[in-house]
């Protein structure tokens, strides 16, 4: 969200970090994307409202991401795991229809 010069993180900020830290070979749970992410960052950074100047402070949860992160954790609980992977947030992100992250999945 700072680099992109966000005013808060959202689910397309979480989506981003999600497919940057995947691996080709879907191990452990993470995300396997072989897709252009250059294209879902430019995506992202079309879609999110951008600060007139540069962002140097902490930068907060909008709603949307808010709610992403608590059926994260209802996920987690659910599934008497420890803590949340990263599929249990791809997962939450693509509940809300309308959320950045899945405009810009149905983009791409």
């Amino acid at each position: 969200a700072q680099r992109l010069n966000s005013e808060y993180i959202g689910t397309g900020h979480i989506l981003l970090s999600l497919l940057s830290n995947s691996k080709p070979e879907n191990s452990d749970g993470k995300i396997s994307f072989r897709g252009d992410l250059d294209a879902v960052r430019r995506e992202v950074a079309k879609l999110v409202k951008l600060a007139p100047h540069s962002i140097v402070r902490k930068v907060p949860l909008n709603q949307c991401a808010k709610k992403a992160v608590e059926y994260a954790l209802s996920l987690t609980n659910a599934k008497r795991n420890e803590s949340v992977s990263t599929i249990h947030l791809f997962i939450a992100i693509l509940q809300d229809h309308d959320s950045v992250a899945v405009r810009v999945l149905n983009e791409i």
